[in-house]
C-alpha cells in the first residue's frame, strides 16, 4: 500500500503512516497560499489513502487512538490558519532576531528519533549578542504525536527558563497552533489544552514573558540542537556553550 511504498517494510505502520501524512500537509500548509478548503479536501484525501476498509478486512487493526489524535490534530492546523488569510499574511520572519537588552531569547524545536519513535527536545538560549547561554536536549517518552511533542518542548523550555533564574524571556518556536493558542487569552479545549494551561501558569513565575512564531529557516539552532540529542543516550545540558555544530548553526540562523 502507499505507507508501505514510503517506508520499505511492506507493513503496515500507524505511528510511521500518520507520521508521513502529517509530515506532508506540514510542508504544504503554507505553499497552499492558505486556501483552508484545499487542507480540508487534503484531509479527507490523505485518510482515504489509508485504506482504512481494507486494511481491516485484512486483519489489521488500525490504532484508533492514535488515529483520533492525527485528525484532531490536523484540525488545530487548520484552526490556527484560519486567522492567516491572504489579505492579512505578513511574511514570517526569516532570519534571526536578537532579544532587546537585558532579555532573554529561548527557542526550541522537537525532532523525532527515527529507531525509537521517542521525541527529542531542543531549547537554546540566548542573549542580546547571540551568544549561547544555556542549551539543553532530553528524550520525552510516552509521546508519539507530533503537535504533543510541540507544545510539551515549549512547556520544557518555560521550566529550563526558571532553573537558570532568568526573569525577562521571549520564546519561540515553528509551532504556529502553539504560539497561536499561548497567544489567545480564551480557554483552549483541544487535545493541547492542559498543556498550554500548563505553560500560561508559569508565566507567573517570571518578570516578563513573551511568546513569538518563527519560520524554520530562523530556528535552525534549535533545531540542530533537537536533531543533535538523537544521538545522544540520555538528556544533556551545557551552559556558555553547545555541541560544536549547534555553534555553528548560529551563523545560520
Amino acid at each position: 500500500m502507499l505507507v508501505s511504498r514510503y517506508e520499505g517494510s511492506g507493513e503496515y505502520s500507524p505511528n510511521s503512516g500518520y507520521k508521513l501524512l502529517l509530515d506532508q500537509v506540514l510542508h504544504a500548509k503554507i505553499s497552499q497560499s492558505m486556501d483552508l478548503p484545499n487542507l480540508i479536501t487534503m484531509l479527507f484525501t490523505k485518510l482515504w489513502a489509508l485504506h482504512l476498509p481494507r486494511l481491516v478486512h485484512d486483519g489489521i487493526k488500525p490504532n484508533i487512538q492514535e488515529l483520533v489524535v492525527f485528525i484532531k490534530g490536523y484540525l488545530i492546523e487548520i484552526e490556527a490558519l484560519e486567522g492567516l488569510r491572504p489579505s492579512s499574511f505578513v511574511p514570517k520572519q526569516e532570519i534571526w532576531v536578537p532579544p532587546d537588552t537585558n532579555n532573554i531569547k529561548l527557542n526550541y524545536d522537537a525532532s523525532f528519533n527515527t529507531n525509537t519513535n521517542i521525541p527529542i527536545l531542543g531549547v537554546v538560549a540566548r542573549n542580546e549578542n547571540g551568544e549561547i547561554l544555556a542549551a539543553c536536549t532530553y528524550p520525552h517518552f510516552g509521546v508519539a504525536d507530533a503537535f504533543i511533542a510541540e507544545a510539551q518542548v515549549c512547556e520544557q523550555t518555560m521550566t529550563f527558563a526558571q532553573e537558570l533564574g532568568f526573569r525577562s524571556i521571549h520564546v519561540e518556536g515553528d509551532s504556529l497552533t502553539v504560539i497561536k493558542k499561548l497567544n489567545n487569552t480564551d480557554s483552549d479545549r483541544s487535545v493541547l489544552g492542559l498543556i498550554i494551561q500548563d505553560i500560561k501558569g508559569k508565566v507567573r513565575g517570571f518578570d516578563s514573558v513573551t511568546f513569538g512564531f518563527v519560520g524554520r529557516s530562523a530556528n535552525t539552532t534549535a533545531h540542530v540542537l533537537a536533531r543533535s540529542g538523537c544521538r545522544l543516550p540520555a538528556p544533556q545540558y551545557w551552559i556558555e556553550e553547545a555541541r560544536s555544530e549547534v555553534e555553528r548553526a548560529t551563523t545560520l540562523d
